[in-house]
């Protein structure tokens, strides 16, 4: 039998399709210690080198490497069983009835399999389309193009400040939000973590460069600036109604702004009022764009969204 197209453009095949035995290798045993060693340094590097484009395919982050150690268990031949040994698949045909985005048909096309997924969510199966499609780089690049261009035209606005060196206009690259938490005594800001980037050098910036007291203010009102580790360690976890009424936006307090300037380059900066400007000015374009009453993003009850209910959460904002 061969697969068939089944309304995905790209599920093709015109050859007999291999048929395994009824016991696996993956049946027998599975190379553990590799294939978690290999899944650390892919979670690591994929979370730190990730680029900007990158589309987050979905909320799960299991490795390709952990689904390729799988699939090599299934090579008929045991001599090209090993996970740095290339093909191994071809003639055999996967079948994932519940592929979210496909990162297993993504990883079973590279030893040669055909692939056959299904999932009853649309939105990972055009995303799975669109990442397993044969477009020509030229019209991804026409489509690129076009698209930053209209994003330049009406965002890139709201991504400019001031170069701490010369003052001149600057590309915002990212920024640091500190979380509202309700500490012991005082609400506080928790930041994932207090080091802001590590040179090749092994020094690190850390946010002290920025704010040495560890203490934020605007607009007449302070925070201290807690690590996430040392909050949890003293119990700087609690989410009062206070700031749980306020939008997922208004949660989160603007701290430390990356930047690059054409002259100086890299840097690191606080935010000051005119960032704090252009960050208003976005919250009201978005106001005025999104056609969307408060109502359109309540929550409703049902097997997931309880747990938001539960903790008090009652709109998507």
């Amino acid at each position: 039998m061969t697969p068939t197209q089944i309304g995905l453009d790209f599920l093709v095949a015109d050859e007999p399709v291999v048929q395994l035995g009824d016991t696996v290798a993956i049946d027998t045993s599975f190379p553990e210690e590799s294939a978690n060693a290999l899944a650390h340094i892919e979670s690591f590097n994929k979370h730190l080198f990730r680029p900007n484009t990158y589309l987050h395919k979905r909320w799960a982050r299991r490795s390709g490497t952990t689904f390729w150690h799988i699939l090599k268990q299934l090579v008929p031949d045991p001599a090209r069983r090993d996970y740095y040994f290339p093909g191994g698949l071809e003639g055999v045909t996967v079948l994932d009835p519940m592929m979210g985005v496909g990162t297993i048909l993504h990883e079973a096309i590279r030893p040669g399999a055909y692939v056959i997924g299904f999932d009853i969510d649309p939105i990972p199966v055009l995303q799975a389309k669109a990442s397993l499609s044969d477009v020509p780089l030229s019209e991804k690049e026409k489509v690129f193009r076009a698209f930053r261009s209209e994003l330049v035209k009406r965002m890139l606005k709201y991504y400019v400040t001031a170069c701490p060196e010369c003052g001149g206009a600057a590309e915002i690259q990212f920024t640091l939000y500190g979380q509202r938490k309700l500490g012991p005594d005082c609400e506080v800001l928790v930041a994932d973590s207090l080091a802001l980037r590590e040179e090749p050098d092994g020094t690190e910036k850390n946010i002290r460069t920025t704010y040495p007291s560890l203490e934020f203010s605007i607009d007449g009102r302070s925070w201290p600036i807690v690590e996430k580790d040392e909050a949890n360690k003293n119990g700087v976890n609690r989410k009062p109604s206070d700031i749980l009424s306020n939008t997922f936006a208004e949660r989160y307090v603007p701290l430390v702004i990356a930047g690059h300037c054409e002259t100086h380059k890299g840097f690191l900066k606080k935010i000051d009022p005119a960032d704090n400007m252009n960050i208003s000015a976005a919250a009201r374009w978005v106001k005025r764009n999104a056609h969307f009453t408060d109502a359109d993003f309540q929550i409703p009850d049902g097997p997931k969204s309880g747990d938001l209910l539960n903790r008090e959460t009652q709109t998507f904002l």
